[in-house]
């Protein structure tokens, strides 16, 4: 039975942490049937260029989710350009290499767990400095 293009790019999530240094890792999901290879390509050449707008532009595109509060509410930051734009360059670093060891199959085992999701492997969570894994949908603050 053939596949249709639908199924290949229903809008799933996975969610994975990424250690930034501080207390606790970010919590970030993000639509992986989003990275494409036009995706992929635009993202390589907009950070060969230094086209920062760009780079942010496509990450708020993909990025569904994020657990990163302003400080006065506690409010989610929204994920957007702007907001991307006045993240330090370093946590934009880490994001793109953590998403790309997440959706990475070399990082992965062979086999999907519950749900479907692959875990991360030692080279994902070495290689962006992660831990966990998962298809699980985001917490939502109270």
């Amino acid at each position: 039975m053939a596949i249709k293009l639908g199924q290949l790019l229903r809008a799933e999530q996975r969610t994975f942490r990424l250690d930034v240094g501080l207390t606790e890792p970010v919590k970030v999901t993000y639509y992986p049937t989003k990275l494409t290879l036009e995706t992929i390509t635009d993202l390589q050449a907009a950070l060969t260029a230094r086209e920062m707008d760009k780079v942010a532009a496509i990450l708020a595109e993909i990025i569904s989710h994020w657990d990163i509060v302003d400080d006065d509410a506690g409010e989610m930051v929204p994920i957007t350009t702007e907001s991307l734009r006045r993240l330090p360059m370093q946590f934009i670093g880490s994001l793109v290499r953590g998403i790309g060891a997440d959706v990475n199959p070399q990082g992965r085992s062979e086999e999907p767990s519950n749900g479907g999701s692959f875990s991360a492997g030692k080279r994902a969570r070495r290689g962006a400095r992660n831990g966990t894994s998962s298809s699980e949908p985001p917490a939502t603050s109270a």
